[in-house]
C-alpha cells in the first residue's frame, strides 16, 4: 500500500508466514482446538482458537497452498461446540490462556462469545444454527452492555451478520 513492495520482501514476508503457520499447528489438540502448550495442556482454548481461525483466514489469503482448509473446519467446529443452549460461547474446563493481555477484555461473557462468532464469520462463512443462535444472544444482551470494548465487538459482529439490531 506504500509502494514499497517488491519480490524479495514479498518471498521473505510469505516465509515468515508459512514458518509461522507450521509453528502454530504444534499447538493443535485432536478436537481441532489450540493452546498455550499444545497438548501438553488438558484442553484447548475458546478464545485462543478463535484468535487462531481469524489469523489462519487471513493468511490464507496469501498463502493458500500452505493454510489447510481441514485445520480450519475442525477449529471452526471446536468453537461452534463451544457455543451452548443459551448461545453463549464458553471456555472448556481446563481451557486456558496464559497471556491474558492479548484478549484485552475479550475472555470471556459476551466479549468472548462475540469474538468467536466473528472468527465463525470471517471469510464469508455461512451462517449455522449455533452462530445464529449466540448472534441471537448477543442481540438480546445488547441494551444492558456497558464496557466499551464489549460493545465495539458486539457492534461489529452484528454488522458482519447483518442484524437488524447493528443500529442499536
Amino acid at each position: 500500500e506504500v509502494g514499497q513492495d517488491d519480490a524479495s520482501l514479498r518471498s521473505k514476508a510469505l516465509g515468515f508466514m508459512k514458518e509461522g503457520y507450521q509453528r502454530e499447528l504444534q499447538y493443535r489438540h485432536l478436537d481441532g482446538s489450540f493452546s498455550a502448550f499444545g497438548k501438553s495442556d488438558a484442553a484447548g482454548s475458546t478464545w485462543l482458537t478463535a484468535f487462531v481461525v481469524k489469523t489462519f483466514t487471513d493468511a490464507q489469503k496469501f498463502i493458500p497452498d500452505t493454510v489447510d482448509n481441514d485445520v480450519l473446519i475442525k477449529a471452526r467446529a471446536f468453537l461452534e461446540k463451544q457455543i451452548d443452549a443459551n448461545g453463549e460461547a464458553l471456555e472448556p474446563k481446563g481451557g486456558r490462556v496464559i497471556h491474558t493481555e492479548m484478549q484485552g477484555g475479550s475472555g470471556k461473557g459476551n466479549a468472548l462469545t462475540a469474538y468467536v462468532v466473528m472468527a465463525l464469520l470471517q471469510g464469508n462463512q455461512p451462517k449455522s444454527s449455533k452462530v445464529d443462535m449466540a448472534i441471537q444472544h448477543l442481540e438480546s444482551e445488547l441494551a444492558g452492555v456497558s464496557d466499551p470494548l464489549t460493545l465495539a465487538l458486539i457492534s461489529y459482529v452484528l454488522h458482519m451478520a447483518d442484524s437488524a439490531k447493528a443500529q442499536e
